[in-house]
């Protein structure tokens, strides 16, 4: 029993290496596919090239940064500052 055994055995672990070679090629070409398409399709990296304006000034500045106003309009996230704050403290 232990002679037929054998080749069984020696026969499983070949098929078990082939699987584990066939998944760690799997596993490493589809990280390479992530790679390349992360890198493809980065939203910090621009393709097209910078080419100046007419009016010599940098892309994207407008007549407000031209004129000292930097162009934050009117909105707000902080309080008026003479408003007094809303939380009641109390000391003893």
């Amino acid at each position: 029993m232990m002679a037929s055994a054998a080749p069984r055995i020696v026969e499983a672990r070949t098929r078990a290496a082939m699987a584990k070679r066939a998944i760690a090629l799997i596993t490493v070409t589809g990280f390479a596919a992530v790679l390349v398409l992360a890198r493809a399709a980065h939203p910090g990296h621009t393709t097209a090239s910078h080419t100046p304006s007419s009016s010599g000034s940098p892309v994207g500045q407008s007549s407000d940064e031209e004129s000292g106003n930097f162009g934050f309009g009117s909105g707000s996230i902080a309080p008026a500052q003479n408003v007094a704050p809303s939380v009641q403290t109390h000391t003893s």
